[in-house]
């Protein structure tokens, strides 16, 4: 809920550095999020030293001093209030002064969104919150000083990772007017074609999160050929592999499969080992569902994803889900079994309860193949209730409630729930689609 009044200096204080509980950080973001100017208003002295005695001066030093200067910025934000509260005679416990350590105006920004960056797994809220000081900065430089270029530049970049933190809170339609922004910015500055690519990219992103496939396709497709043509091989595998990854789930399993090949003939395992892993667990599912199985075997038995994953469950449980699709598509159904069973329990115990009923369906078809019909049934049944329970979408009940009528009648096949299965995962990427009987 939007706060109704607006937020006094000292919790602003508390939101610059971080220190409020997590529902609090929710109601502040709301409330700016909301476009309330007198709180941003109140939030400049935070920022007034972004703008001081430039050009900046970043002594980048080592490593690690560098990254504990930037953790000690908003810790030390208060004394900024200090300074300006001694000027109206005012007083204040003193503080670290928020450019004590050198971070000023384009520097300053670069930092804060490397830093909001890091964060989008670990802490989301985190993520848009120095993004969104970021952009304050931004928004502040003098671009009679630095450039009319440098500033746009600035800015664009700082809009549109303000944008993409939107899009990681699902705040879809301020991560819209956010990279509408950034796009803006980017048109007045120096057109860097690195910077394009990076703000296309993050427009693929919210049109993917907005499930606009065909456009998000498109747009990696000139994310790939900007990275190509500068002769950055990797970044380029990035934009295909994000391609074919949107392909599988707009149901286009033969061009995912070509994309995937592609992309991991671009990739760079050193430069991100997690991106090439998870690539390459995205090709041996085009495989399966390409019905590719030996094919899909000896790469899953060449590549060590297995070994590979081992410490994470999540990754792990979607590798041994491909591996029963490719053990059933073999006809290996036991040991098929087994791993839609070591994947359904991790997915359970992780609480994800709609990947899990995905997964529960793959095993119905191994248990049809397999002559028990009965339990077949019994576990249609199971995650027919599930999906009510969920408040999933009406063509995902509707496809269920067939698929446990079949079960009823005893004449459901494992081709009609692996029917239903492949329907079910592409309606999540695409709401429009209609449920059609096999």
């Amino acid at each position: 809920m939007v706060a109704k009044t607006h937020w006094n200096e000292e919790r602003l204080g508390c939101f610059v550095r971080g220190e409020l509980a997590k529902s609090e950080m929710r109601q502040v973001v709301r409330h700016l999020i909301g476009g309330c100017s007198s709180c941003e208003t109140a939030l400049r002295p935070w920022m007034e030293l972004a703008r001081e005695d430039q050009p900046a001066v970043l002594d980048c030093g080592e490593h690690d001093g560098y990254d504990a200067a930037i953790e000690r910025a908003f810790e030390g934000a208060a004394r900024v209030a200090e300074r300006r509260e001694q000027r109206n005679s005012k007083s204040r416990a003193s503080e670290t002064d928020l450019g004590v350590f050198g971070l000023r105006g384009v520097p300053l920004v670069n930092e804060l969104l490397r830093q909001s960056f890091d964060s989008r797994y670990r802490a989301p809220w985190e993520m848009w919150r120095l993004a969104y000081f970021a952009r304050l900065v931004a928004d502040n430089l003098d671009s009679a000083y630095l450039g009319t270029q440098t500033v746009a530049d600035t800015r664009a970049s700082a809009w549109a990772e303000l944008g993409n933190a939107y899009r990681v809170i699902d705040e879809f339609a301020d991560a819209d007017a956010a990279l509408t922004q950034a796009e803006s910015f980017l048109m007045l500055g120096s057109k860097n074609r690195i910077l394009v690519a990076r703000i296309v990219d993050l427009r693929a992103s919210l049109c993917f999160s907005m499930r606009q496939l065909t456009e998000a396709i498109t747009l990696l497709g000139a994310v790939f050929e900007i990275h190509r043509d500068l002769g950055d091989l990797h970044m380029a595998g990035r934009a295909l592999s994000s391609k074919g990854l949107y392909l599988q789930h707009a149901g286009r399993t033969q061009e995912a499969k070509r994309v995937l090949a592609e992309s991991l003939n671009f990739l760079d395992p050193e430069r991100d080992v997690q991106l090439f892993d998870s690539t390459r667990q995205c090709f041996l599912l085009a495989l399966a569902e390409c019905g590719e199985y030996r094919e899909a075997a000896s790469f899953l038995l060449a590549s060590g994803l297995a070994k590979r994953l081992e410490c994470e469950p999540l990754s792990l449980a979607r590798l041994r889900w491909v591996e029963g699709m490719i053990l059933a598509g073999l006809g290996k159904r036991v040991r098929a079994e087994r791993c839609f069973l070591d994947a359904r329990a991790i997915f359970a115990d992780q609480d994800l309860q709609y990947t899990a009923s995905l997964v529960g369906l793959d095993l119905s078809a191994v248990w049809l193949d397999l002559g028990r019909s009965g339990e077949a049934a019994e576990l249609a049944r199971e995650i027919l209730g599930r999906f009510r329970e969920l408040g999933v979408e009406p063509e995902a009940v509707r496809a269920l409630e067939f698929l446990e009528r079949a079960c009823a009648k005893a004449i459901a096949t494992s081709l009609i729930v692996r029917h239903v299965n492949r329907f079910l995962q592409r309606l999540e990427h695409q709401p429009d689609l209609r449920f059609q009987r096999p």
